[in-house]
């Protein structure tokens, strides 16, 4: 390896790593951005709706609430995926870096014991950084954004938000439902579908998260 190598190894190490600090902050303002929203519309949805309550005209002014509903679903789902997927752009930096750091030897040079700072520390870098199972990139950031087996802390609470906020906005719009038509004509509970349809859209994003992150290796 040349001196030219080296640093062409160093420079692809910064991008990487700037990289991996520009999309964590993309993360956190895509979650404030769309948190600020998604209050805003629940806010002026719940005064809404206690103001038309008041009204002895139910149907004025509902299908604006119901549309701010549905409105308040579609963008607390919008931004969970939009947070996966900089978390994943992360997840890509982060890979890069460490095939660097792999490039310049810092995951087999071993660091003699009297210059380690931990005494059971071999490596520069991380520790667990320095096995590795996969043979590609890819199927190591799919394997990391699988939720449950790692318990990505960041995910589960991204999830847990706007999920929330899915829910939230779907029990109202129940709530609402149910103030204009208590029942339809096979007698069956209004204020069940915004439920259900809640229920479906949640299980096929799960669904499609599970397979979005399933490690396909290719045949040998």
């Amino acid at each position: 390896m040349t001196n030219i190598d080296n640093d062409l190894a160093k420079l692809l190490l910064e991008i990487a790593e700037e990289r991996r600090r520009e999309y964590g902050e993309r993360i956190w303002r895509t979650v404030e951005y769309f948190t600020v929203v998604l209050a805003a519309i629940l806010s002026v949805s719940v005064g809404l709706l206690i103001d038309l309550s008041k009204t002895s005209n139910v149907g004025n002014g509902y299908d604006v609430l119901i549309f701010l509903f549905v409105a308040g679903i579609f963008v607390s789902v919008t931004a969970w995926f939009n947070v996966r997927r900089e978390y994943e752009r992360q997840l890509e930096a982060i890979a890069e870096r460490g095939k660097v750091e792999w490039y310049l030897g810092l995951a087999t040079n071993i660091v003699p014991k009297g210059l380690r700072m931990f005494s059971k520390d071999n490596h520069i870098i991380l520790e667990r950084y320095t096995e590795n199972t996969f043979a590609t990139d890819e199927e190591w950031v799919k394997d990391k954004m699988r939720i449950w087996k790692y318990r990505q802390a960041a995910l589960i609470w991204f999830g847990l938000v706007f999920w929330f906020f899915a829910f939230t906005f779907a029990g109202v719009l129940a709530f609402t439902v149910y103030l204009l038509h208590p029942t339809f004509v096979l007698q069956i509970n209004a204020y069940w579908f915004p439920f259900i349809a809640f229920t479906v859209v949640f299980i096929l994003s799960c669904l499609e998260h599970r397979l979005h992150t399933r490690v396909v290796r290719p045949k040998q």
